[in-house]
């Protein structure tokens, strides 16, 4: 199927696919890749009309397993004011969803693990390679329904011929579209994606390039750079879009069918030290701030200082539950209120966790 796929494309014929079949040939595809893991970096920048752009720079590792387990496990530096230098960690195993937030704010205070429940699109947020990686969302762990399946024929995407594909959902009274554009000659991977909302466009995945990497003779292709912009703020539909996500895959570190135990995929399975030079250097970074956080002189404990102090994080707690408002546009078809519920109640608890500093320490 897949050989006759590949002439057709060549010859440009368009194949009489109908959902079933063209849902066993993606699977087919990518089933070589049993698992991957690799370190990326982001760049999402937020930008309301008429407004300069906030900028959030993340450096992370990132596996996927076919069986929909996942883990993000990312730094992140943003230009925001008063935006913290924080470390999460994101691990999905089996519907279990885990999250943990460190910031040298915190001076070395432990947050509780956050749980929460969904599949592969509760990690279709900001910052995640989900984003440009389509691996998780026809694995069979999804359960796609191909509701309102359209196969549009053959299209070219920056000079590769795509299969173009629509799929229709109703959350709620609204109908949105999520459209594909699939390279089937190189593994199966969209080249683009397009998400409407009643017509009017929401966000778009494009730029995407592929990379073939070569392992023990066989070959593997994977997207290495692609863009997400988003039209939409929460609240209204933009023609320029209020935020950008660029992201990277650093090749060196791309790796294959490594089979990861089940316990990578929990809060507590991060490494010790990061094995990339990139990642431990930005891991040793963040341990010198929270010493020197512990070590600072202590803070004002009056009530107005400590309003102001919870003030400045509720603040930068805000700035990011607006960010993954306007940039989640897929939230109501790919694991909605899962991920709002999970990322807001980590936003608050940091809050409460500078609170709680701030009392710990006036008491010593």
């Amino acid at each position: 199927m897949h050989a006759i796929l590949i002439a057709l494309a060549a010859c440009g014929q368009s194949p009489e696919l109908d959902a079933d079949p063209f849902l066993r040939v993606i699977r087919g595809l990518h089933d070589d890749i049993a698992d991957v893991s690799l370190v990326y970096e982001a760049v999402i920048e937020v930008r309301g009309p008429g407004q300069s752009a906030d900028r959030d720079e993340i450096q992370g590792t990132y596996v996927y397993r076919s069986d929909g387990a996942s883990v993000i496990d990312s730094f992140t530096h943003s230009s925001a004011a008063g935006a913290a230098f924080t470390h999460r960690r994101y691990a999905l195993l089996e519907g279990r969803l885990e999250e943990t937030y460190d910031s040298p704010d915190l001076m070395g205070v432990p947050l509780p693990v956050i749980t929460g429940s969904g599949s592969g699109g509760v990690l279709n947020m900001p910052g995640s390679p989900h984003r440009i990686l389509y691996l998780w969302y026809f694995a069979p762990s999804e359960n796609l329904t191909m509701e309102g399946f359209e196969n549009l024929g053959w299209e070219e995407i920056d000079g590769h011929r795509c299969l173009h594909v629509r799929l229709q959902r109703h959350p709620g009274s609204r109908t949105t579209s999520i459209s594909f554009w699939i390279d089937l000659e190189r593994g199966g991977h969209p080249l683009r994606m397009e998400m409407h909302d009643d017509g009017k466009l929401l966000s778009r995945v494009d730029q995407i390039r592929l990379n073939s990497f070569n392992v023990n003779g066989t070959e593997y292709w994977l997207p290495v750079h692609g863009v997400q912009e988003t039209y939409w703020d929460g609240k209204t539909y933009h023609d320029e879009p209020t935020v950008r996500e660029t992201y990277d895959v650093v090749r060196s570190s791309v790796r294959f069918n490594q089979n990861p135990p089940d316990h990578i995929f929990t809060a507590e399975g991060a490494p010790k030290k990061p094995a990339d030079p990139g990642l431990r250097a930005l891991d040793d970074d963040f341990q010198r701030q929270v010493a020197q956080a512990k070590s600072a002189p202590m803070p004002r404990t009056d009530p107005d200082s400590v309003q102001e102090n919870l003030d400045r994080r509720l603040a930068e707690a805000e700035r990011q539950a607006e960010m993954v408002e306007a940039s989640s546009a897929a939230r109501r078809v790919w694991g909605p209120g899962r991920l709002s519920r999970i990322g807001l109640a980590v936003f608050g608890i940091v809050a409460i966790g500078v609170a709680l500093t701030l009392a710990i320490r006036r008491s010593v």
